[in-house]
């Protein structure tokens, strides 16, 4: 894979492949940080605190022979801070909506997902619409699509769904950043909508933080 050219496809402005002994390491842009100009001060897993000093973040680094370099670039009248505070309220509502979900349908593990859905740097949803492909399969449970009942998927539908997860996870592991599949967040957003009419829906969190926020996870509870 060119993974330059895939990072152009994803919508970065630019990127390169270099040694890591060729990294310039700048620790007096870290005052950036702690004059917290972005407003993502230990908010972010990516960013400070939680990222680790400057010298642990190096030594990262520097553990490996080759990086991957990537560019964004935004147009001079583009409100960074505004577009960010609306992607943290998207995420925010839809960590409370699998917070309700949970005690709705008595599904505890929802209040864990619901907080590990807030670690995330962003969320992928993908989802499909309910359409029979008229193939008379039967691996819906039904021997003819027109004798299926409204509601149940069309197996093949998910089956979809299953290899653009797949793809999407694969994509985020091979840019070395971690994932997890959420049928519960995708659920959530199910209910509110966000892929309109869409029938079978996941979501996947994303993460590029020091440690994996979404595995060794230990169970939620409600708070009395």
């Amino acid at each position: 894979m060119d993974f330059t050219e895939e990072a152009k496809t994803l919508g970065f402005s630019d990127a390169a492949v270099m040694d890591t002994d060729n990294l310039v390491f700048m620790p007096e842009y870290r005052v950036f940080c702690e004059e917290n100009a972005c407003g993502n001060y230990d908010k972010n897993p990516a960013c400070p605190p939680e990222s680790g000093t400057v010298e642990e973040m190096k030594a990262r680094a520097l553990k490996y022979e080759k990086t991957l370099v990537l560019q964004t670039t935004q147009d001079s009248l583009m409100d960074y801070k505004k577009a960010k505070l609306f992607h943290n309220k998207l995420t925010e509502k839809l960590s409370e909506k699998m917070n309700a979900m949970a005690e709705e349908l008595g599904m505890k593990f929802f209040l864990r997902d619901a907080a590990n859905v807030l670690q995330a740097e962003c969320v992928v949803i993908i989802g499909t619409r309910e359409q029979a492909q008229g193939l008379n399969c039967g691996h819906c449970g039904f021997p003819t699509c027109a004798g299926r009942t409204e509601g149940v998927p069309c197996a093949l539908n998910t089956v979809d769904v299953g290899i653009a997860v797949g793809s999407a996870c694969a994509t985020a592991a091979d840019m070395r950043v971690d994932t997890r599949v959420m049928f519960s967040a995708g659920l959530a957003a199910q209910r509110m909508n966000w892929l309109k009419d869409c029938k079978t829906v996941f979501a996947i969190p994303v993460s590029a933080s020091s440690k994996n926020p979404f595995f060794d996870r230990k169970p939620k509870e409600e708070k009395k």
